[in-house]
């Protein structure tokens, strides 16, 4: 009876995520992998999502996203402050493409900060701008909206910031939750009748060293 109800509710928190045109995938820490660690990450919510990420080296993680709008990104992060346990900042970057019912490709970039305070737990904040160019595909048009921060005109939507801020939690050796919150905002949206701006739970799992 538990396997079950445990069944329905991740089908109803996948069903209740959100997608979009840009990137969702929140990054849940400044502090780099060590070199040849690998990882993945997973999240329900904002977006349902699996990433693979690997340590370049000591300081610089190369990784992909593939989120639930068939987004796909290829990213790398510098951590110019990188420390196990303590305060970490670093920047990162990345080109995203999208190819389900919106076309869209873009890039990103921005900054993140984390303070690993315990061996188990860390809170982190991140911050970033991405620049879009999307399309719908002719045999897609519904005339609504798909998603709460959907947009007709492509302009609108063009110039993006996401802020986001997650705690993780090392419940395993080998294995963390992250909750937190992201939020979007279009900078140069001027329709007066569609939100501008969203922000939803995050609520993921990362799995170490596999």
């Amino acid at each position: 009876m538990m396997r079950y109800k445990t069944a329905v509710l991740l089908i109803l928190l996948c069903w209740l995520a959100a997608c979009s045109h840009a990137p969702l995938t929140p990054r849940s820490n400044a502090a780099s992998l060590a070199s040849g660690q690998f990882k993945v990450e997973t999240s329900l919510l904002p977006t349902t999502t699996i990433s693979a990420l690997y340590g370049a080296s000591d300081k610089f993680d190369v990784g992909m996203d593939i989120e639930q709008a068939f987004i796909t990104s290829v990213w790398g992060r510098y951590s110019f402050v990188n420390n196990p346990i303590g305060v970490s900042l670093a920047t990162h970057a990345g080109v995203y493409v999208g190819v389900g019912e919106f076309e869209s490709n873009g890039w990103y970039t921005g900054a993140l900060m984390s303070n690993q305070f315990t061996s188990k737990a860390r809170w982190s904040v991140g911050l970033r701008y991405t620049e879009l160019d999307y399309r719908v595909r002719p045999e897609n048009e519904r005339g609504g909206w798909f998603d709460p921060l959907d947009f007709s005109n492509p302009d609108d939507g063009a110039k993006q910031a996401h802020a986001e801020m997650t705690f993780s939690y090392r419940f395993k050796r080998h294995a963390e939750l992250n909750v937190g919150i992201a939020c979007q905002k279009l900078l140069q949206n001027e329709d007066p009748f569609i939100d501008d701006d969203l922000c939803l739970p995050i609520i993921g799992f990362h799995f170490y060293r596999l």
